[in-house]
């Protein structure tokens, strides 16, 4: 009795009932199933993404990619030269201003004067450029091309100094200033200066300014051979127009003064590279022979 009374409690589901149990398992298995995309789908992204990339294109003003890939060689090209900049500056700086240095020495050795020789004039007449014209033309003759450029260059300096006595005359008996005697210890200071830097040793000299010269000469008989002991002043300078080549050049007795003297400063002998020069120059002065031009 209680086993039928149980069998009848005990109720089945019906067909429906248990598919409507089972429906829900499969939606959400449905549901949380993924399958791969096709083709056709991932062509439609692709030219979904393309249509926004040009559409940034169009807002940006940009007709086509090349001037993006331009633009980007353009800041690349600026990002390296700023790392170059930033890495290398001293070495960069160091290297403009040795170049500097090094075009600065070649320019100045191609605009340096190149000269034959160097003579000064020291006395109580300021020479012009026509008469300094005269003397080169002149001196031409006695001094030899050594740089072989084809024409004989003079470096010509002249101080103007006179003596005390000088002055007078030159002022019509009137005693000098004091301007006049401060321009005076000024110019012999100027030529001693000249003497002691080695910049002119073949020198033109007043007979006043030898005597106030405080810088020693060769002696004439140390430096030519022969006998010019009539025409020479105190054994270290020559008479300059008591010389064969003054008096073959007369033009030259209305520029030079009478008592103008022909003399060589003394220093040692590597302070004077130009010694073996003016010596020649000495001596074709005095052994001048206008026959063997």
């Amino acid at each position: 009795m209680d086993e039928n009374q149980n069998e009848k409690d005990t109720v089945l589901p019906s067909e429906s009932e248990q598919s409507q149990v089972s429906e829900p398992s499969f939606e959400k298995t449905k549901q949380e199933t993924r399958y791969p995309i096709s083709m056709d789908e991932e062509d439609g992204d692709d030219e979904e993404r393309e249509s926004v990339a040009a559409r940034r294109m169009r807002l940006l003003g940009i007709e086509n990619d090349s001037k993006i890939h331009d633009s980007t060689a353009e800041i690349t090209k600026g990002n390296f030269f700023k790392n170059l900049w930033y890495k290398r500056k001293w070495v960069i700086i160091l290297s403009v201003f040795f170049l500097l240095v090094i075009g600065g020495l070649i320019f100045t050795c191609a605009i340096k004067e190149k000269t034959d020789i160097s003579i000064a004039y020291n006395g109580p007449r300021e020479l012009s450029s026509s008469q300094l014209e005269t003397l080169n033309k002149a001196f031409s003759d006695v001094v030899p091309d050594y740089d072989k450029d084809g024409k004989t260059d003079i470096k010509w300096t002249n101080n103007l100094y006179r003596s005390f006595d000088q002055q007078v005359e030159y002022n019509g008996g009137v005693v000098p200033s004091v301007q006049q005697q401060t321009a005076n210890n000024e110019a012999l200071e100027q030529i001693n200066y000249l003497v002691i830097s080695g910049q002119f040793n073949f020198m033109l000299l007043d007979k006043a300014v030898f005597e106030e010269m405080s810088t020693g000469f060769y002696k004439i008989s140390d430096l030519v051979e022969g006998d010019y002991s009539s025409i020479t002043y105190e054994g270290r300078a020559v008479y300059f127009h008591a010389t064969a080549f003054a008096k073959s050049h007369p033009e030259l007795a209305s520029i030079l003064p009478k008592d103008t003297l022909i003399c060589i400063c003394e220093r040692d002998m590597k302070m004077n590279k130009n010694l073996d020069k003016e010596i020649a120059l000495l001596k074709a002065i005095l052994e001048y022979n206008p026959n063997e031009e």
